[in-house]
């Protein structure tokens, strides 16, 4: 008996989606009864990351979406998430007031965190 040749399987095609943002929605938090700005929003996170990582290492692209009262919107390169997640999750303080910074939510997604919202 002859062996019946088999059809050789043609290769399985996989599409993975991604982004290359992560979009995070944050809460501001200071002790004193301090007006949160958008210029002062950007200036809590632009220390956080220059008090963990220095000048060159914390020198990352954000872009703001939208600032409100003490939350934000803001997008960063998803290779810079983990960076800035832990910055702003170690700063204790800015210019001498005891401030917090939240994370309320991420996605990689914009749609999918507002619906989180």
């Amino acid at each position: 008996m002859q062996a019946a040749s088999a059809t050789p399987l043609r290769p399985q095609r996989t599409r993975t989606l991604s982004c290359p943002f992560i979009y995070a929605s944050l809460a501001l938090r200071l002790d004193a009864n301090t007006v949160v700005t958008d210029k002062l929003f950007q200036d809590v996170v632009s220390e956080a990351l220059r008090q963990l990582y220095g000048y060159i290492g914390g020198s990352i692209h954000t872009n703001f979406l939208s600032i409100t009262q003490s939350s934000a919107t803001l997008r960063v390169d998803k290779r810079d998430w983990n960076k800035l997640w832990s910055a702003l999750t170690l700063l204790t303080s800015y210019n001498g007031v005891k401030c917090t910074v939240e994370v309320l939510a991420h996605s990689p997604f914009l749609q999918s965190l507002a619906a989180a919202s």
